[in-house]
């Protein structure tokens, strides 16, 4: 019985992934957390942002797909060198 116990956690936790902050969005970026709400709100970056409080959260895979987009289009945007 345990075992199926296992099996279920271990799915929801492939289907629910946390939540972050925008302080904990933040942190994990090296940007001030009012920097990325504005981001998100702008739709430059990706985010949710959840009624009534306004408050902003982030999901850590998008925010990791986001950036290494960002990270790829400057190294393709980079002349190679020629020594």
């Amino acid at each position: 019985m345990n075992q199926g116990l296992n099996l279920q956690s271990e799915y929801c936790a492939t289907i629910f992934e946390s939540l972050l902050s925008s302080r904990q969005a933040g942190e994990l970026l090296h940007v001030n957390h009012k920097t990325l709400e504005r981001w998100a709100k702008a739709g430059a970056i990706p985010g949710y942002q959840f009624v009534p409080r306004g408050q902003w959260l982030f999901r850590a895979s998008e925010l990791d797909e986001w950036l290494r987009s960002k990270l790829n289009s400057v190294s393709q945007s980079q002349p190679d060198r020629v020594n």
